[in-house]
């Protein structure tokens, strides 16, 4: 009778060692890496004007629910028309994780890009903000709009009938008192 020849279990088990041991170190890899992300949370979207500075606060939320202190590198960054940046550092405002950049917005009305820098967090895309034009901007001679168009005539009609009315009042006196 022939006798067979088991296998030598040696390479099996070294594979089977080798595999559980990649399914360690990448759970522990994963588990490690789990903490490095956070989003930034506006306070209020603030009202964008051109050319003119705003406060704009935001918390820095740790997994999405937790603030998160960082040293440095915090603030907003706009993305301008013509691709260039311009940056706005922000400071803690003593609520842990909060922090505030006074930003001015461009001089010129548009749709911007901008984004929040959370030190070793990276960014956070915040979209796209509105910038208005300064309700001052059109005020004065040759434009404005059209409200205050129609303040300056409403006075100046106003002016004209209560001139009308007090010569109208005056020639009244006058023919009352006026000899027959």
């Amino acid at each position: 009778m022939r006798q067979l020849k088991h296998p030598d279990p040696l390479p099996l088990v070294r594979l089977i060692v080798a595999g559980l041991l990649a399914l360690v170190v990448g759970a522990t890899a994963s588990s490690a890496s789990a903490g490095g992300w956070a989003v930034a949370s506006l306070d209020e979207v603030p009202a964008a004007t051109a050319g003119e500075s705003v406060d704009v606060g935001f918390t820095i939320l740790q997994h999405g629910q937790t603030p998160a202190v960082v040293e440095s590198g915090v603030g907003i960054e706009l993305v301008l028309a013509d691709g260039t940046t311009q940056f706005f550092e922000a400071v803690p405002d003593g609520v842990p994780g909060h922090y505030v950049a006074a930003v001015t917005f461009p001089a010129q009305t548009g749709r911007y890009q901008w984004i929040a820098h959370m030190d070793w967090f990276g960014t956070y895309d915040l979209g796209a903000i509105e910038v208005a034009a300064s309700p001052s901007a059109g005020s004065g001679a040759g434009g404005g709009s059209i409200w205050l168009d129609l303040r300056w005539v409403t006075l100046t009609v106003s002016i004209v009938l209560a001139g009308v009315a007090i010569v109208d009042l005056l020639i009244t006196r006058l023919r009352q008192t006026a000899p027959a």
